[in-house]
């Protein structure tokens, strides 16, 4: 016996969405690399005037990337705003994933990558809890 809510969702007539991204790269040595990334979004409903669902005010996204011959190695910072969710307002989090990669690994790129390293509890949408500390490995060639 289990517990199920359903939950109705219905469109809207009229949005809007207003903002802007910066991103930015650099190569701070000959194996070091960064990159940034932040954003800022305001959006409503036109009718009501109130946010639209999951849409944070601000996101950033910041990365190093240490690659080196074959091997490439990353980290990354994620931060995701507060933001609505069927109107209950859902808090910001932030998230550290890592990532290797081989190339050249029998003619194409062995990857690993570690999402959410510090097991951080949070929901990205209202009633749904995101995955915990996960780890995925990848092979990808070209023909």
């Amino acid at each position: 016996m289990g517990f199920h809510r359903q939950i109705q969702t219905t469109n809207i007539s009229s949005s809007r969405l207003k903002g802007w991204r910066f991103d930015y790269s650099e190569a701070l040595t000959e194996y070091l690399n960064s990159s940034f990334s932040f954003s800022r979004v305001l959006s409503k409903n036109k009718e009501t005037g109130t946010p639209l669902n999951l849409t944070a005010e601000y996101t950033l996204k910041t990365t190093i990337t240490y690659s080196k011959e074959k091997h490439s190695t990353h980290i990354g910072w994620n931060y995701m705003g507060d933001r609505v969710s069927r109107g209950n307002e859902l808090k910001n989090y932030h998230l550290i994933n890592f990532g290797y990669s081989f190339q050249q690994f029998f003619n194409g790129t062995l990857s690993l990558n570690i999402n959410n390293v510090f097991d951080k509890e949070y929901q990205p949408e209202e009633g749904y809890n995101a995955m915990g500390a996960n780890a995925s490995v990848s092979y990808s060639t070209t023909f």
